[in-house]
C-alpha cells in the first residue's frame, strides 16, 4: 500500500479509538434499572428481580404494586464511581424523578488507575 493509503488507515484507527473514549448519549445500566423498576414495567431487564415491600402484610405471595415511584435508592454494592452517579442524576432530572445514589466505596478516576497499578504490582 501507499503512504497515503497507510495515513489514512491509522487516521481512521485514531478517530476509532477516539469514539471509544468518548463518552456517549446511551443510557447506562442503571437507568435502565432504575426505568423499569419506578415505572413497574412488566418484563425487561427487571423481570426477575427481587421485589420486597415493607409496608405489604407477611406471606408467601406479596402482591406487587403497579404505581410508578417519583422516589428511589440506588445502592450499588461494590464500588461506584462518579460518571455512573451523573448518569443517574441526568436521567432522574430528564424523568422529573428523584433519585438517591449512593456505593459503598465512590472511586475518583485516579483512585482507580492507582487501584489497577496496585493490582498489577501484587501480581507474584
Amino acid at each position: 500500500g501507499s503512504l497515503f493509503s497507510r495515513g489514512e488507515g491509522l487516521l481512521t484507527a485514531g478517530f476509532n479509538s477516539i469514539q471509544n473514549i468518548m463518552p456517549s448519549k446511551k443510557e447506562l445500566v442503571i437507568c435502565q434499572i432504575l426505568q423499569g423498576l419506578m415505572d413497574q414495567t412488566p418484563g425487561g431487564i427487571t423481570e426477575n428481580y427481587l421485589y420486597l415491600d415493607p409496608k405489604a402484610p407477611p406471606g408467601p405471595e406479596v402482591p406487587r404494586i403497579r404505581a410508578p415511584f417519583k422516589k428511589a435508592i440506588a445502592f450499588v454494592v461494590g464500588g461506584g464511581n462518579y460518571a455512573e452517579m451523573q448518569a443517574v442524576q441526568e436521567w432522574a432530572q430528564a424523568k422529573h424523578r428523584h433519585v438517591v445514589y449512593g456505593s459503598t466505596d465512590l472511586v475518583s478516576p485516579s483512585q482507580f488507575v492507582d487501584e489497577l497499578a496496585h493490582l498489577g504490582r501484587s501480581q507474584p
